[in-house]
Parts: structure tokens; sequence; C-alpha cells
């Protein structure tokens, strides 16, 4: 299992991409699970499309590290961020 491959440093996040967070009354989803609903997706690929126009946009050297890594951070494209930015947690339909 993943599980048994990272050490407690590690958070892992199962991804659903779906247009609902609402899990069906008899669904036991994983407690971490995180979903990319339609409007949070529509985000994302907007912010990967603003990364891409300013990694090539204001003589951005593409080679350069440290400013891939500010443009990343910055358009909420690192592990830390992008849970918190592009997914939501879930709920269960209990009828």
């Amino acid at each position: 299992m993943v599980e048994e491959e990272y050490d407690d440093s590690c958070t892992q996040y199962p991804l659903l991409i779906h247009p609902s967070n609402c899990f069906e009354y008899s669904a036991s989803p994983n407690q971490n699970i995180k979903i990319i609903t339609k409007e949070k997706l529509e985000l994302l690929k907007n912010k990967v499309l603003e990364f891409g126009q300013d990694l090539i946009n204001n003589n951005n050297n593409v080679q350069d590290e440290t400013k891939i890594n500010q443009l990343l951070n910055y358009h909420y494209l690192t592990p830390d961020k992008f849970i918190s930015h592009f997914t939501t947690g879930f709920t269960c339909n209990r009828n």
C-alpha cells in the first residue's frame, strides 16, 4: 500500500475530480479524500494557464529555478497550496 512507502512527515490525499463533493449515503470514502469540483477544476486550469503565461512573459528565464518556484508559489501550484486552494472536502448525503 502507498501508506507503507512514506514516513509520517508525508500526508497523502486521495484526489477525486467530480462535479459534486457529496457522496451517496452508503459510500465510505477515505477521510483524507479531497475533491476537485467543476468550479475548482476551472480555477486550476486558469492558474496553470496564468503560470505558463507568466513563465514566458516578462523575460523570465525558464531555467531559473528560483523564479519558477516563485511563480509556482504565486499561482498556488506548490504541494502545500494546491490542496487548500484547488480542492474541497466531502459531505455525505444521509437520506
